[in-house]
């Protein structure tokens, strides 16, 4: 939580990919809104790149410089800035939100892509480790504790398999 103090606030697109829709023309549309909330801006960053395993870490980190090149351009009276902290933390709260909503009965077509965001958030947590030691050290038992619940969550779900 404390890693998003100071992130942009944007409206929630929900932007993962089955939230887009690709026409005949090639034109790309979004679709379903989440317009009545606020979310930090790495939050759809986070949907679209880890919800499933879509991209190979190459292609994050240029989605990732792409979007930050971009924010800069097109926002330059802005004191915005993406943040690699806020984006892995967001993967790490885009999991527990997804995990939960995709273990009820009615979701059952989304069981098996648990796994992935559930892999993609303990990555996100090393990534933490290593490239935010300071803030990884300040909150290690948080992350310790995240850390060894998904890993009870993955042993539960390959014993529904």
């Amino acid at each position: 939580i404390n890693s998003f103090i100071g992130a942009r606030l944007v409206f929630n697109k929900d932007a993962h990919p089955e939230n887009w829709v690709v026409l005949p023309n090639g034109n790309i549309v979004a679709i379903d809104f989440e317009k009545d909330e606020l979310v930090p801006a790495e939050f759809d960053l986070a949907n679209l790149m880890d919800y499933r395993s879509l991209l190979d870490e190459k292609a994050k980190q240029h989605c990732i410089q792409t979007y930050i090149d971009s924010s800069k351009k097109y926002d330059k009276d802005s004191s915005f800035e993406f943040s690699e902290l806020r984006y892995l933390n967001a993967v790490i709260n885009r999991t527990i939100s997804l995990t939960a909503a995709w273990s009820v009965p009615e979701r059952r077509s989304m069981r098996s892509d648990r796994k992935v965001i559930l892999n993609n958030a303990l990555q996100a947590i090393d990534k933490i480790s290593k490239n935010h030691g300071d803030y990884y050290v300040r909150y290690k038992l948080n992350y310790s504790n995240l850390e060894e619940g998904i890993k009870k969550i993955i042993i539960n779900i390959q014993s529904e398999d």
